[in-house]
């Protein structure tokens, strides 16, 4: 599950690289449907969610492009990926 996610985010990422952001959006989108408890492990020494990445990284920064693969982000009163105070 893990390897999995990890390469359908790298897939996304290279799709956005080259400005074939509805390719990007569908690789994440398989992260968020499939993959979304994914871990993967950063050799500086911590773990790193694919599902944050794209929230963060794509979803909120690049809402033209983005938007629609977490659509529950932008949902009124969503606490989704919030942390808890």
């Amino acid at each position: 599950m893990n390897d999995v996610a990890s390469a359908y985010f790298i897939l996304g990422q290279a799709c956005d690289r080259k400005g074939k952001y509805p390719q990007a959006a569908r690789a994440f989108e398989q992260i968020v449907n499939h993959y979304s408890l994914a871990q993967v492990w950063d050799p500086k020494g911590w773990f790193w969610s694919p599902l944050d990445a794209v929230t963060n990284d794509y979803v909120l920064r690049d809402q033209a492009h983005y938007r629609w693969v977490l659509p529950q982000v932008f949902a009124q009163g969503s606490s989704f990926g919030k942390q808890p105070l």
